[in-house]
């Protein structure tokens, strides 16, 4: 069994449909598509490649073969090196539809609490909202909630908020007593029409169209449904949209994570730039210097604790709601530099 390479490139068209956001945005939005290919030692590995929006037959071209084939949910603004991964969360660039992953009873699914078949799957969906359209998986099927107008998904505040979104989808789903895979980081990648579902190589699947957009319940605005499923925020979503890390359950699992050095950390803030100062044998960070701060050593090593940081200026101070000369550790830091209360984050959000 083949892909059909004219099924993807329409496909492709129609998830990524034109629109004048894509105009005004500083990058050309790229599509990312991936193959997982398997190493020598038999590991599992995903090689990737992005194509501008008027190379859609080249995308198609690209999963004109021999593997399983995936694309992103969202567009990048930048291109990939070829080989690599497909990108993380936080340089997600537009966003134009919302999206499940909805597994029932196969060979390859076996758990107790999934859905018969497709068409009991789709009844579950419909029962919650009616999609745009509805892809067969070859063992799922992917609900798409198409959206009128692209979201600009560059600011940290709004990427949350879409997927948050996205999570509530998926909450509302699992009220009817069923599993659903949590999707729902913008880098998530899903099958496309056309391809052939590959987990089994004694049972190939073609993935198909269940519900084809000519049958389905059209386009959506962001507000509908934000409306309809209010932003869910959990920890996990945090540390997958802004730590960009492996999953870390709790704080010291993220402290502990020697990728996470203070300078990548301060290297997250969306804000303002930060600058190493390494002179009196004191480690320490400044900010741009703002006219108001009187002390630009705004941070520095704790020496009694060097896996805290104290604040030292009053501004930062104020700003992250901390008393002067307040130590943090890398989980403490991370969260006040997106603005959140690590307390909260910590009991986790319902």
């Amino acid at each position: 069994m083949k892909t059909d390479a004219d099924q993807v490139e329409d496909f492709l068209k129609w998830i990524f449909k034109p629109h004048p956001l894509y105009t005004k945005t500083s990058e050309s939005p790229r599509v990312v598509m991936t193959r997982k290919t398997q190493t020598g030692n038999g590991q599992t590995r995903l090689l990737s490649e992005s194509f501008k929006l008027s190379e859609f037959f080249n995308a198609a071209t690209f999963a004109d073969t021999e593997h399983d084939v995936y694309f992103r949910q969202t567009t990048i603004g930048y291109d990939v090196w070829p080989g690599t991964g497909r990108s993380n969360a936080a340089e997600s660039l537009t966003g134009g539809h919302l999206w499940a992953d909805v597994d029932f009873l196969d060979p390859s699914h076996v758990a107790g609490n999934l859905p018969a078949d497709a068409d009991a799957a789709l009844a579950i969906v419909d029962a919650v909202l009616p999609p745009s359209a509805v892809i067969h998986s070859g063992g799922g099927i992917y609900p798409i909630w198409r959206l009128k107008d692209y979201v600009d998904l560059t600011n940290l505040d709004r990427r949350t908020r879409v997927q948050g979104v996205n999570v509530s989808i998926m909450e509302a789903l699992k009220k009817f007593g069923i599993h659903v895979d949590n999707v729902s980081s913008p880098d998530r990648i899903l099958r496309p029409v056309g391809t052939v579902n590959r987990k089994r190589p004694d049972d190939l699947r073609r993935v198909t169209w269940l519900r084809h957009p000519d049958d389905g319940a059209g386009d959506f605005t962001f507000a509908q449904l934000a409306e309809k499923f209010p932003p869910v925020i959990r920890l996990q979503q945090v540390q997958d949209t802004f730590l960009k890390r492996e999953r870390h359950p709790i704080a010291r699992s993220f402290n502990d994570d020697p990728r996470n050095t203070w300078e990548w950390i301060l290297a997250q803030d969306e804000h303002h730039e930060w600058h190493l100062n390494a002179g009196r044998g004191v480690k320490s960070w400044r900010r741009r210097r703002n006219v108001n701060d009187g002390n630009p050593e705004t941070l520095r090593i704790d020496n009694d604790d060097p896996s805290c940081v104290i604040v030292c200026s009053a501004v930062i101070a104020e700003e992250w709601g901390v008393l002067p000369g307040r130590r943090l550790d890398k989980f403490g830091l991370a969260c006040r530099i997106l603005g959140i209360d690590p307390s909260q984050f910590l009991r986790g959000l319902s």
